[in-house]
């Protein structure tokens, strides 16, 4: 079975697929193009359609890792188009990475309220060099700056701070 759709090029597609091999897929970008076509969808036998199965098609890497990571399925795909609405890039990637690190968060949980802190370094060094610009281990004097062993401190920080990739760039975080 086939299905045509045009997408705006700022927005997700979707695809709900019934479980129901009888009944044809079709693809949406909003709640209300599927509640429409859900609303009218029948088997071959004229029986309505229920449960579908939802897959991320088209729209940023970043909102293909969301996808991923909320396990896009009929439940929470309203959710996850309001949210990929919603939502800028940096809240995205905190959910990201959060749900990735504790598997019972979910899009209703605030990125806000996430204990969750993200630094883009290209590694522990440069995570270092970043904590030690930013004065995390206070004023340094400019005549010791030089002295400053960044190999050693990003050793340290492997303790606390996990390395991971979202859509392409890398970054270290910690969760408490």
């Amino acid at each position: 079975m086939t299905a045509l759709a045009t997408k705006p090029t700022d927005q997700v597609l979707l695809c709900a697929t019934p479980y129901d091999m009888d009944a044809p897929f079709f693809y949406f970008s909003t709640l209300e193009e599927y509640e429409s076509r859900v609303a009218t969808l029948t088997n071959r036998y004229g029986q309505p359609v229920e449960e579908f199965m939802i897959d991320f098609i088209d729209g940023s890497r970043l909102e293909s890792e969301l996808a991923q990571a909320v396990k896009l399925d009929q439940c929470n795909f309203a959710k996850f188009l309001e949210v990929v609405d919603d939502w800028h890039d940096y809240e995205k990637t905190i959910a990201i990475i959060a749900m990735g690190h504790d598997s019972s968060l979910s899009l209703d949980d605030d990125p806000h309220r996430r204990d969750v802190e993200i630094y883009e370094a290209r590694d522990y060094k440069d995570l270092a060099e970043q904590f030690v610009d930013e004065g995390y281990y206070g004023e340094i004097p400019d005549h010791l700056i030089h002295y400053i062993d960044y190999e050693a401190i990003g050793r340290d920080l492997r303790f606390d701070y996990h390395r991971t990739t979202v859509a392409g760039d890398t970054f270290f975080y910690r969760m408490d």
